[in-house]
């Protein structure tokens, strides 16, 4: 055990933290909403234009050598 000035003490939930936590990330939500708007506008162009994204990955990749490009 390291030695130290303090004794370790039990961890307790602090409510004045949490209570900090919470306003911050309310902040943040309320400053994301001016966003959502565009958000969601992208979605819909992404949603009528934005294709099949299943046909979109690779499922093969040729390698060539050497032997197989001179013939």
């Amino acid at each position: 055990m390291p030695r130290s000035v303090t004794e370790p003490s039990d961890y307790e939930p602090s409510a004045e933290m949490s209570v900090i936590g919470y306003l911050l990330a309310a902040m943040t939500a309320i400053l994301l909403l001016p966003l959502l708007p565009f958000l969601a506008v992208l979605w819909v162009f992404d949603r009528l234009f934005g294709g099949n994204r299943v046909g979109r990955t690779v499922d093969r990749v040729e390698y060539r050598t050497e032997s197989s490009g001179n013939e």
